[in-house]
């Protein structure tokens, strides 16, 4: 598996924009949490399935432990480019380019064992803006965070570049699991 050709990390900037171009409202220290699973959501085409990757802001004062969720459909090359992001982003891609040496799809049941394993405890740097649900949508008058960016973590970097301020400096947690134990 070549994570890297999937992947859309700007290899010298550290970050993967997906699409969004919106005004930059603010990068947050973000760290996954325990519950990496597929997400199923019936459409009116039937039922659309997404890898979901939870997690919470922290360091910083006034968005400490807001939590957001990451979701990488999994009938689209936008998904598993999503998934090939967060691990470059969290210096996973090398590893599971190793597990999986064979294997075509980020979606694989193997592939996503390794992710619920892997990933949980990972920190990486999120930009994020902050919208108000256009008139007529179901969503209208709601406010909600919309996903713009990922980037890798650097220790020792500052949580939050955005005007909301707050930032407190990060330290890096402890690695979650024990590699060895988990055929890792």
């Amino acid at each position: 598996m070549n994570i890297s050709e999937k992947s859309n990390v700007n290899m010298q900037t550290g970050e993967a924009d997906w699409g969004f171009k919106v005004p930059d409202t603010g990068t947050y220290a973000f760290q996954f949490d325990e519950g990496i699973d597929i997400h199923e959501k019936e459409n009116e085409d039937g039922v659309s399935r997404s890898l979901k990757f939870p997690g919470h802001i922290i360091d910083h004062d006034e968005f400490e432990d807001a939590r957001l969720t990451i979701f990488a459909a999994m009938d689209r090359e936008s998904g598993e480019r999503r998934v090939a992001d967060i691990l470059v982003c969290t210096d996973l891609a090398g590893k599971f380019e190793k597990k999986f040496p064979n294997e075509d799809s980020l979606f694989a049941p193997g592939v996503i064992n390794g992710l619920k394993m892997q990933v949980p405890g990972k920190i990486i740097l999120l930009g994020v803006e902050k919208v108000t649900g256009k008139k007529g949508s179901k969503y209208e008058g709601k406010e909600m965070t919309n996903i713009t960016k990922i980037g890798r973590y650097k220790a020792g970097a500052t949580g939050a570049t955005g005007s909301t301020g707050g930032a407190k400096p990060i330290t890096a947690p402890a690695p979650v699991g024990d590699d060895d134990a988990a055929g890792w």
